[in-house]
């Protein structure tokens, strides 16, 4: 008879479940009674964006002269476009080691070599199954013991076939000064490549050939299983024990060697076996008289003396007359609330306020945030009993307090507090302030949430799964109810229900990735530009009269001198359209009645030379009034003093037959921009100030759709010559003359 001892720790049992695998034995591990057994669980992954994100694990030592070697890791991918990376040890400057990839086809492949200092010797393992790229978890383990590679996925050994390279893969894995990176490999340079797009968990290296039964054993049906008892060389989590923040991904294998994420990549909750967190419904509110009420929740915090407000609002209206509120507590029978609400007339202000008994104890409000109606944001309050702060989209951007009286009051301050609205306030004998729009993902915290987890609860602009942060009331508006009935299930951990009042309707409009960039074009100032062929709506004049229109384009000149970024132009004697800088470096906007000869114009008083190499955003507007006075420039989301370019006597453009060129003007010869291009858009409307802010986004070019362009250039394509108009509009752009791709972006 089998005689298995006590088993005492997490370790042991992940043993026993080993023991099983290999022996059809049904181990029933015992625990002494006064020890506390931890569960194991996973929390974190991390998020690699292809780009240049990658984690550098060091020289990772312990595994050189390694007989055998398994490595396992969790992958998610979708739909890659070139080979990436899970780990290697490899470059190209002579310091092979081994790199273990997914192929562009969403093949596996391990590539051992016999040498570091020779491409000549190795052999080549990959799988005949291609399509792992199906952004779906797999479990991905290499076992190699010289001259035989084995490969398993999701914890089967996998059919593979093999390239053999002169005399093979030698007898250890080689000594090299290259480091182990996860999510890339020093393929062709000497700075990472080979770069992984997508997610990454449990990466684990093991310094001996894992049994099948033990690689079935690790794969767990599909979740990530305790790695302690195969005592891992090295084990990185990606996350867990690092607490989901930082950029050091804590060893928790023998070798003590910690990752540090490089250039960004992101922790992510979404892990194997684990359902991914989704988001499909939101609450459409009239503005009129519809809300939700869960005045438990009230009771239940009411002695919080710190707490966090967050939910994700679309107003209809983002600058509305009166204010609306997106949530507050209250009490019913007096003028005392603690409530966050927008309001602003002319502008987008969002302020959040307390008041005790008629007397306002602070605002604090935003400067103008330039909404667009029906847009998405994530707007979070924070007290931590001594101030308050605003988050917008995950960032700090409170002014200032209007009104100072207490500063430090907060919910247990306010005596009788026993209402809680989202989408309205219920105080004084009065429900008032209803929201007009879409609201998702209302939460309330007993606690002050740090900057880091608001920014990691607006996730670049996608709902995150709040659990980790413990909410005590969190309505997620209509899902884990199906977007149906009148009641919004409580997901926190008062089990607070809410009650949605007059009818609100669900929606399916939720907030959703934001806009991602990957590529400019870059054009050689010689003869490259892009074309778009004429179209009416690409004209903004009939000789008459003229329609108002703007221009926008994220440019990075190598010469400010005569920088072409585009125009509607045959010659100088049957032109409409010029944005460009000048032949002393000034930005510059003509609208011509055919010629030169006869325009309007405005140009900057300041040069852009302090521009070239750095990426900048250029806008230019026009009120369709016929003077120059109604044009406007702006640089990086700021309104520039210009000075008037006219020339002779203008009534109109005119609607010619000339191309939209990127980069060229022609005119009595041709003239190019030297330097990299990006994200051009025609708008067939006078963009505002404020959604000139909204679309400079700080630095990193924002979504165009809610300003419906006529034309949209990407140059998202990253190969090829025809680039796709994100507009819609079909307004192809063909790169002519041979501009070049480059990943070279706004940041």
């Amino acid at each position: 008879m089998l005689n298995l001892s006590a088993v005492q720790s997490p370790s042991a049992i992940q043993a026993c479940s080993a023991i099983q695998a290999c022996s059809g034995i049904t181990v029933i591990p015992a625990v002494e009674e006064d020890e506390e057994v931890v569960a194991f669980t996973n929390t974190y992954s991390v998020n690699f964006d292809g780009v240049d994100n990658y984690a550098d694990c060091g020289d990772l030592t312990p595994i050189e002269g390694l007989t055998a070697i398994s490595i396992n890791v969790w992958f998610k991918a979708n739909s890659v476009s070139s080979r990436g990376s899970f780990v290697s040890k490899y470059s190209i400057s002579n310091q092979r080691a081994f790199t273990f990839d997914l192929n562009a086809d969403g093949s596996i492949r391990f590539i051992k070599f016999a040498s570091a200092t020779s491409n000549t010797n190795y052999i080549q393992t990959s799988t005949t199954n291609t399509g792992f790229d199906d952004n779906v978890w797999h479990m991905a383990t290499l076992t190699w013991v010289s001259g035989e590679a084995k490969i398993y996925i999701d914890g089967e050994e996998k059919s593979t076939s093999e390239i053999v390279g002169g005399s093979g893969d030698g007898s250890d894995i080689q000594a090299t000064t290259s480091n182990f990176y996860i999510g890339a490999a020093e393929s062709v340079a000497s700075t990472p490549d080979f770069l992984f797009e997508g997610k990454i968990d449990e990466v684990a290296v093991f310094g001996s050939v894992l049994s099948a039964a033990q690689v079935a054993a690790i794969y767990n049906s599909g979740e990530a299983a305790d790695l302690t008892s195969y005592s891992p060389i090295g084990w990185w989590r990606m996350g867990d024990n690092d607490g989901g923040t930082g950029t050091t991904i804590t060893d928790q294998g023998s070798g003590g060697n910690n990752a540090t994420l490089t250039n960004g990549p992101t922790f992510s909750t979404d892990v194997p076996g684990v359902i991914p967190f989704t988001n499909t419904y939101s609450i459409d509110l009239n503005g009129t008289n519809q809300y939700m009420e869960a005045d438990a929740l009230a009771s239940a915090v009411s002695s919080d003396n710190v707490g966090t407000f967050s939910a994700w609002i679309a107003p209809t209206d983002a600058s509305p007359n009166t204010a609306e509120t997106i949530m507050a507590f209250g009490d019913a029978n007096a003028d005392s609330n603690l409530e966050i609400r927008i309001s602003g007339i002319t502008q987008t202000l969002v302020r959040a306020l307390c008041s005790i008994a008629g007397t306002i104890q602070w605002v604090l409000s935003s400067n103008d945030l330039g909404w667009t109606n029906g847009v998405w944001h994530h707007v979070a309050v924070t007290h931590d009993g001594s101030t308050a702060k605003i988050y917008i989209d995950g960032v700090d951007i409170s002014a200032g307090y209007t009104v100072t009286t207490d500063i430090t009051a907060w919910l247990t301050d306010i005596t009788g507090i026993d209402t809680f609205c989202v989408g309205a306030i219920n105080d004084n004998s009065a429900v008032t302030q209803y929201f007009d729009g879409l609201i998702d993902e209302a939460a309330y915290f007993s606690t002050a949430l740090s900057a880091a987890q608001v920014a990691a609860i607006y996730n670049s602009g996608v709902p995150a799964n709040l659990a980790p942060y413990s909410p005590v009331g969190w309505y997620r508006m209509g899902d884990n109810d199906g977007g149906t009935g009148t009641t919004i299930t409580d997901q926190g951990s008062g089990s607070n229900n809410g009650t949605l009042i007059n009818a609100p309707t669900f929606s399916t409009n939720v907030p959703v990735a934001p806009l991602t960039n990957t590529y400019s074009v870059d054009f050689d100032g010689t003869d490259d530009y892009a074309a778009i062929a004429d179209a009416n709506d690409l004209s903004f004049g009939d000789a008459s009269t003229d329609s108002a229109f703007s221009i926008s384009a994220w440019i990075k000149m190598d010469d400010a001198t005569g920088f072409r970024i585009i125009s509607k132009t045959n010659s100088d004697t049957d032109a409409e359209y010029i944005f460009s800088t000048n032949g002393v470096n000034k930005l510059f906007f003509y609208c011509l009645d055919l010629n030169n000869s006869n325009r309007i114009g405005a140009s900057t008083s300041g040069t852009l030379t302090s521009h070239e190499g750095s990426w900048t955003h250029v806008v230019a507007t026009y009120d369709g009034s016929g003077l120059w006075t109604g044009i406007t420039l702006y640089i990086n989301g700021v309104s520039q003093s210009v000075a008037i370019d006219n020339a002779g006597s203008y009534t109109a453009m005119h609607n010619t037959n000339a191309a939209v060129n990127i980069s060229r003007l022609q005119w009595s010869s041709d003239f190019f921009g030297n330097g990299k291009i990006d994200e051009v858009a025609i708008i067939p409307t006078e963009l505002s100030a404020g959604q000139i802010t909204a679309i400079y986004n700080s630095g990193v070019p924002g979504d165009l759709t809610d300003y419906s362009p006529t034309v949209w250039t990407r140059f998202e394509e990253g190969a090829g010559t025809s680039i796709t108009d994100s507009s819609g509009n079909g307004h192809t752009a063909t790169l002519t003359n041979g501009p070049t791709f480059s990943t070279d972006v706004p940041t």
